[in-house]
């Protein structure tokens, strides 16, 4: 029997902006260390723990300032559909070191879409592209990331 979960907002809030601001500093001093190691200032695959603390310093900063203020509830309805997107990344970890990293993520993205319950195929193959494509010009362009 699944039943509901309410969470005070303000609480959900500062706990994720909490989590994010240690996560944000310790991949700040990741990326100190990285950039020490490498003596280069050039953007680089070292660059990325900065990058993700830059990021997630600003969620955090969005989320204390209560721009979304509401209540949170949410209910598990379908478990089946959660197992089954627990399986798909299982076996999207496994397939990283087995098979290109591009295809993997496309189909992981495109399963993921389909078991959260999109139907229309051109927004599941589009998605996929564009997430790929993304991954690809950040890590592969901008980080200079081998893939």
């Amino acid at each position: 029997m699944m039943g509901k979960v309410h969470l005070s907002a303000a609480a959900t809030r500062r706990g994720a902006a909490l989590l994010f601001l240690v996560v944000s500093a310790g991949a700040i001093r990741e990326s100190l260390r990285l950039q020490a190691l490498s003596g280069a200032d050039a953007v680089g695959s070292g660059a990325f723990p900065g990058l993700a603390a830059l990021a997630l310093g600003l969620a955090a900063l969005v989320l204390l300032s209560g721009w979304r203020d509401q209540s949170i509830a949410f209910e598990v309805s379908q478990p089946l559909r959660v197992l089954a997107a627990l399986l798909a990344m299982i076996a999207f970890v496994a397939a990283l070191g087995q098979a290109p990293i591009l295809p993997v993520i496309a189909a992981f993205v495109a399963l993921f879409q389909a078991l959260l319950g999109e139907r229309r195929l051109p927004v599941i193959f589009g998605g996929a592209a564009a997430v790929t494509l993304a991954i690809q010009v950040m890590f592969g362009l901008l980080l200079n990331v081998p893939f």
